[in-house]
């Protein structure tokens, strides 16, 4: 059993989530994939297709960037639920700003704690039509 409260996991989460923004706003996508569970179980979607593993991550973000072109993402209207002790769900929407394009959507993600740390082990986001 997790020994806090559901307040005090739903602000680690939160936590998670501020210093996930800001390892990808600093470009440093390393320190940003540490905060998904490295196995060939997580899922995740992006564009409309499902992944499956973390090596899967791995090759679409970590394979690197150009210096700037990852962006400045933010998130907004925050909402963290805790589905039971140590596993809990943050939904979101966010704005992306890169050197090529504005893009907006929303994120589930589940975060379960393992090995002391809170890890995406699955997540689905979808883009918002353009114009909204």
């Amino acid at each position: 059993m997790y020994a806090v409260t559901a307040q005090q996991q739903q602000q680690e989460i939160r936590d998670t989530l501020d210093a996930m923004f800001a390892e990808w706003n600093r470009e440093d996508q390393v320190k940003y994939l540490t905060h998904y569970w490295r196995s060939p179980e997580m899922r995740w979607s992006m564009k409309g297709v499902w992944y499956k593993g973390w090596q899967s991550m791995y090759d679409v973000y970590g394979a690197g960037f150009p210096p700037g072109a990852m962006g400045v993402i933010v998130y907004t209207d925050l909402e963290v639920q805790m589905l039971e002790d140590g596993l809990g769900i943050a939904l979101y929407e966010w704005t992306h700003n890169t050197p090529s394009e504005r893009i907006a959507g929303c994120t589930g993600q589940i975060f379960r704690k393992i090995d002391g740390a809170w890890l995406v082990i699955h997540e689905n986001s979808a883009r918002k039509p353009a114009g909204t």
